[in-house]
């Protein structure tokens, strides 16, 4: 596969991330999400500040690749990173969850 459809590829791959991290936030911040201790609290917090960054980071790595031509191989692994945080993101979001219904 030639670099320019890897980098179109990865793209995708990137926006679906993106977008993932995107409907975390929106569910982190409705209210049926409120916690009501504090350490469901802190940990609400930390999950938001996650979200945070990855936001800011993905899209500034969607800048990039959409911005330049070339593709570098550090790229790739980026995504390979931002996948494991964001699954590790979603575990920590089940667990709240499941945190907030026993209380």
């Amino acid at each position: 596969m030639d670099s320019r459809m890897e980098r179109i590829i990865d793209t995708e791959k990137l926006e679906r991330y993106y977008h993932s991290v995107l409907h975390f936030k929106s569910r982190m911040t409705s209210y049926v999400y409120e916690p009501n201790t504090l350490s469901l609290h802190e940990t609400k917090e930390l999950i938001l500040a996650k979200i945070s960054v990855l936001t800011e980071s993905i899209s500034g790595q969607l800048r990039h690749l959409r911005e330049n031509r070339e593709y570098l191989s550090r790229q790739y692994h980026s995504l390979d990173y931002y996948f494991r945080e964001i699954t590790h993101l979603e575990k920590q979001i089940v667990e709240y969850t499941l945190q907030l219904k026993v209380m």
